[in-house]
């Protein structure tokens, strides 16, 4: 029909056209348009083909939108959600160093980028993935998951997690990760750095973490069990928590109580311990028992924090039994957004201690430390800290120094 139409309009066109022109022109013109005719007669031809695929492909469609729900819907269990949101933190640190212990570099740098999602798998199951960028000194950039968990809920008495996550020991290691943003400070304490910056204890596992409440009233009991990957000690003196598993199980375990009185509001007071036994450099391995206790207290513009932890580590070469300490106590007092703050850190290693001896950041120290944070808005944070670090790098001499970091830490 289309063809027909277009055809009959060309031709009355020129039957218009013919009579004006001249005797001569017509003739020479008869050629021409039988020519046009032609090629209007293939033009035709293309533009039913086109219409008939059109017309095929909306056909096909048909069908689609007539039961979308066969064709799209997934099964029930595999419900639809909207994408996590994407949450992260980040900060720009300046440091200095003077004395002769100098442990870290100097000048400003990029701090972490911490990334992080909890998606919504439905039911009671839970999950959480945090993925942290960092700059190395050389000023390579590295990226590392910090934690991969995925869990299940099976009320408030009792979640189970499997993966990657921090070991739940004390206060802060449970309550600060990754995201500086978090903290008063801007440094962790220093016996609990993470694994890669001279930690002296693996501050993650990969393994099973069960956790969970108890509520007897306004009274509140929680508690943390966990099995991980046992550490070593590589020839760096860096504690390797073994990520992607290790040649023969050997496994971490530990148990944490914490207890909330409803005397005291904004107070949690707890025991923990944990057991492993490390590899060592030198082929032996040594037994880590640690316990000890904590205390936080959280109310209004009050911040205190105290941790202990007592050591009674064995060598499979016969080196004994040896007993080590350390503690941090930190408190701050905000008034409006600034938030002056104080922490008193001290470790009393045993250096006949193999598993201490091995490891880089295994000497004793003292530590005191005090600053300001000044909350900016309630996603970024400016901070100073200044502090004076004792090292006993023997038992006849001793290593100072002083350090002063800037901070700006956001989150969002």
């Amino acid at each position: 029909m289309v063809r027909g139409t277009i055809k009959h309009a060309l031709l009355a066109g020129l039957t218009i056209c013919l009579p004006l022109l001249s005797n001569s022109a017509c003739a020479d013109d008869a050629a021409r348009i039988r020519a046009l005719e032609e090629k209007l007669e293939r033009s035709l031809t293309l533009i039913e083909a086109l219409q008939r695929k059109v017309e095929a492909l909306e056909a096909e469609r048909q069908p689609v939108a007539a039961a979308p729900a066969v064709r799209v819907a997934p099964a029930a269990p595999l419900r639809t959600s909207a994408a996590p949101p994407l949450r992260g933190f980040a900060d720009v640190v300046g440091a200095h160093r003077s004395g002769n212990h100098h442990d870290g570099s100097e000048g400003f740098a990029v701090g972490n980028l911490d990334l992080y999602l909890t998606p919504d798998l439905g039911g009671k199951v839970r999950s959480l993935v945090e993925l942290v960028f960092e700059m190395e000194h050389d000023g390579e950039s590295i990226a590392e998951i910090e934690r991969a968990q995925i869990g299940y809920a099976f009320g408030d008495a009792l979640t189970l997690w499997a993966g990657r996550y921090h070991y739940p020991f004390g206060y802060w290691n449970t309550a600060f990760h990754h995201g500086a943003q978090l903290q008063t400070a801007i440094t962790r304490p220093r016996f609990l750095a993470f694994e890669d910056h001279g930690g002296i204890l693996p501050m993650h596992g990969v393994g099973l973490w069960a956790t969970g409440r108890l509520d007897a009233g306004d009274e509140r009991l929680r508690y943390h069990a966990y099995m991980a990957n046992a550490p070593s000690v590589n020839e760096e003196g860096v504690l390797d928590v073994h990520a992607a598993g290790r040649d023969g199980f050997r496994a971490s375990t530990g148990l944490t109580l914490a207890w909330q009185p409803a005397a005291v509001r904004g107070l949690e007071v707890g025991l923990h311990g944990l057991r492993t036994r490390a590899d060592l450099p030198d082929g032996s391995d040594s037994r880590i028992r640690m316990l000890g206790g904590f205390a936080a207290y959280l109310d209004g513009p009050v911040e205190l924090i105290a941790e202990g932890y007592h050591f009674d580590n064995d060598n499979t070469t016969g080196a004994g039994s040896r007993e080590s300490t350390a503690w941090f106590l930190q408190g701050a007092y905000a008034v409006g957004r600034v938030t002056p703050f104080v922490r008193l850190e001290r470790t009393s290693l045993d250096d006949a201690d193999p598993y201490f001896a091995a490891l880089g950041g295994g000497r004793s120290y003292r530590r005191a430390a005090f600053g300001l944070r000044v909350d900016v808005t309630a996603a970024a944070a400016l901070k100073l800290e200044l502090a004076q670090l004792v090292v006993d790098e023997d038992s006849d001499r001793d290593e100072r120094g002083n350090e002063a970091f800037v901070q700006y830490a956001i989150r969002f």
